[in-house]
């Protein structure tokens, strides 16, 4: 889970680091070398997305969301797909560990 809005990325080749944004108490997993941020929260409401980072090319895209909002969710890769689970959807009061989409590549 990620807590803060930037952090940074190694730039590969060029030797040096850039810094990328992404929003909070988002999961984070990173299959083939796209890192994937999951989820979180963007100051208002928590939020359904998962966004790709391509290092290499140093660019952000969407693609397909959860089936629920959830921050503060934990991450995981397994034979190449992604497992959100758990995290708070913003009405109950606590943080589920009973959640669970699988996002498969």
């Amino acid at each position: 889970m990620v807590r803060c809005a930037d952090w940074c990325v190694d730039r590969g080749d060029s030797g040096g680091w850039s810094a990328v944004m992404i929003g909070v108490l988002t999961g984070v997993a990173v299959v083939g070398g796209l890192v994937y941020a999951v989820g979180g929260f963007n100051g208002s409401l928590r939020v359904r997305t998962v966004d790709v980072y391509d290092p290499v090319k140093d660019t952000w895209s969407s693609v397909a969301s959860m089936e629920a909002r959830r921050s503060t969710l934990g991450a995981a890769v397994l034979n190449g797909c992604i497992y959100a689970i758990g995290g708070f959807d913003g009405s109950s009061g606590d943080i589920s560990f009973t959640y669970l989409f699988i996002y498969l590549l």
